[in-house]
């Protein structure tokens, strides 16, 4: 037995202090440094104490990060969510034609976000782009404005792409809450009378209710973490009217110089996302029945409500009419929501007691094709804008190239998009297989060997899921600093850390559903636990790790926030960050730009039809295992 604990500690040992170095000491560091007053101009600490929490209260542009992630949350759970339910239960079949939408629906998705933002920017351009033209024809000038560049539109128009790129993951969560349902459910409704409506009001959703909380806690964070898009659309300009948190905190550390004034949001971030995520764990156990509905957790959905209400105040500091304005507007929402709702339900059953079963089925499978070519528009716009010379590209954005300008993607090549890409594919690979180098036989031992205080080392490990990169990116910008280490030595370190609590939950699960029998012979032959890893579990364990490592590869290949900080040489730029230097260096010439960004997108769509089941797999079954 001793030797088992043994080969369990040494099988978790790796796997924890990479965790420690890069997650669990920056995160401890990063309160450290909310405490000071710093910065690389002037290296000398000055104590402050809680000063720079009281200096955020008073900071105008604090409360507008707060404020814009304020809209985030609520206009993400009132969009995505209902639009992705919407979705899956009219895809929710076998049919190839409802596989296929289900396969556009989530394509935007595993298209880069620096190419996402880049394709918005030029849709959203207030002269040439291609979303005021569309108005102009139709009529609609007035409706024509500076999306990205008006104050008081820009982070409503940045919310509507975030919208446009997630909902179809949530499609696809949602899809793995239908698949549980028992099909006798629908049937006994069937026969007791129940139309649609009714089936989906008293069946599909108290199914869904724990798949909900989940996808809602996924959106709720999301929202609280967001950096990229914001980003690369606007930077959180104009002025600071679309910062976020994380932009700010960005921008207050490497724009400003204010380490000590940027650590004290990415403290607040954390806060953030920790109460944000135990309201929704106690409110999923009250669902679960796993706690007792105490007087406390009667009113957890108020109080997060509320919660989210006391962002905008704190984001209007001094300013109570203005947030007195955003709870109407929040009322407003819900009787909006509200009226939608008592409509749907009606219509629902005009149309099934008036038309025949077989014109509806019909007449749904017209509004998902409709929605979808509205979600495939905008990558078949940006591929067909790689193909057209600059003028015409900007005086024609709608129409079909007259000249098929192919040398745009040799100019974008030798601009650099290739070498971007060959040092994404290499910081991937390197990162995805030392991940599961050191995750897979962490979860083997935490899952089959009964570790002394395994249970705690798992919990330590698994709350790097709560953690935003961003609390961690300051103290390892001060030591990488230190110590003169950039580019891929400076990045692969977080991006190993940072996917090992995903991929040990997954393959924790995977590996814990295994029959015991299966190891009980292999210790009888006298196998040892690490050819008792590799010769049975990971061969079982192959379709877990294939799914573990497609999502891994996908965070890192979309990274942005650490490879914009460290990386410093060009030659060494990954794709996200060298896609910003190469708009920089054309920013005139969106022919070229959308050449390059066609070049990442490209191959991104093409890996995902060929391994769509292993991420649809992944989604609707491994995540919640």
């Amino acid at each position: 037995m001793k030797r088992t604990h043994l080969v369990g500690y040494l099988f978790v040992l790796p796997a924890l202090l990479v965790f420690a170095a890069y997650v669990a000491y920056p995160l401890l560091h990063t309160l450290a440094l909310s405490a000071y007053s710093w910065s690389p101009v002037n290296p000398v600490k000055v104590y402050r104490g809680l000063g720079n929490f009281t200096e955020l209260l008073h900071d105008p542009n604090f409360g507008t990060a707060v404020r814009n992630n304020a809209y985030f949350i609520v206009l993400s759970l009132a969009v995505q969510m209902p639009l992705a339910l919407l979705l899956a239960v009219g895809l929710n079949s076998t049919l190839r034609r409802h596989h296929v939408l289900r396969t556009v629906f989530f394509a935007p998705f595993v298209v880069p976000v620096v190419a996402v933002g880049l394709v918005w920017q030029l849709i959203y351009e207030p002269n040439f782009g291609a979303l005021n033209a569309l108005l102009r024809a139709v009529g609609l000038q007035r409706l024509a404005v500076g999306w990205l560049g008006a104050p008081e539109v820009a982070i409503f128009a940045i919310i509507a792409v975030s919208c446009w790129r997630y909902t179809g993951f949530h499609m696809m969560i949602m899809l793995a809450g239908l698949q549980t349902v028992p099909d006798e459910l629908y049937e006994a409704a069937r026969i007791d009378g129940a139309g649609g409506w009714q089936q989906f009001v008293h069946i599909t959703l108290p199914s869904l209710r724990r798949i909900v909380m989940v996808d809602a806690l996924l959106v709720t964070v999301g929202s609280v973490k967001i950096f990229d898009l914001v980003q690369v659309m606007t930077a959180g300009g104009p002025g600071y009217a679309s910062d976020v948190l994380a932009t700010f905190m960005y921008k207050s550390a490497f724009t400003f110089d204010r380490m000590g004034y940027s650590a004290a949001i990415a403290v607040v971030m954390l806060v953030l996302t920790l109460l944000l995520t135990v309201a929704y764990i106690r409110l999923t156990n009250r669902e679960d029945g796993q706690e007792p509905p105490t007087p406390q957790r009667r009113y957890a959905l108020p109080a997060l409500l509320a919660a989210v209400l006391i962002l905008t105040i704190i984001g209007y500091y001094r300013a109570w009419v203005a947030a007195g304005t955003y709870a109407l507007y929040l009322v407003a929402l819900g009787l909006v929501l509200a009226v939608f709702w008592l409509v749907a339900g009606r219509v629902s059953d005009l149309i099934e007691n008036h038309l025949p079963r077989r014109l509806v089925t019909r007449l749904r499978d017209i509004v998902m094709l409709v929605l979808a070519a509205c979600f495939f528009l905008p990558i078949m716009w940006s591929l067909l804008s790689a193909l057209k010379p600059h003028n015409e590209l900007l005086l024609r954005p709608w129409a079909l190239p007259q000249h098929w300008a192919w040398e745009n993607f040799t100019e974008a090549w030798k601009s650099g998009v290739g070498l971007f890409f060959l040092n994404s594919i290499a910081v991937t690979t390197v990162a995805v297989v030392v991940m599961l180098v050191l995750a897979t036989p962490a979860a083997y031992a935490l899952a089959r060997l009964r570790l002394r205080g395994g249970a705690l080392v798992f919990g330590l490990i698994l709350g790097g899921l709560l953690v935003p990169v961003h609390a961690a990116l300051l103290p390892l910008y001060q030591l990488n600093s230190a110590l003169g280490i950039t580019d891929y030595a400076a990045i692969l370190g977080p991006y190993i850390a940072f996917c090992i609590p995903l991929s040990l939950l997954l393959l924790r699960a995977y590996f814990a559903s295994v029959p015991q029998d299966l190891m009980d012979a292999a210790l009888i032959d006298g196998a040892g636990h690490l050819r008792i890893l590799w010769s049975v579990f990971v061969p079982i364990a192959r379709p877990a790790m294939a799914t573990v490592a497609i999502f891994q590869a996908a965070w890192v290949w979309n990274e942005l926030l650490f490879a914009l900080v460290f990386i410093v040489h060009k030659p060494h730029m990954t794709l996200p960050v060298g896609l910003l230097t190469f708009q920089g260096e054309h920013s005139t010439n969106w022919a070229i730009v959308m050449a390059g960004v066609a070049m990442a997108i490209i191959p991104v769509l093409v890996l995902y039809f060929v391994f769509q089941r292993h991420v649809v797999r992944g989604l609707t079954a491994g995540a919640f295992r």
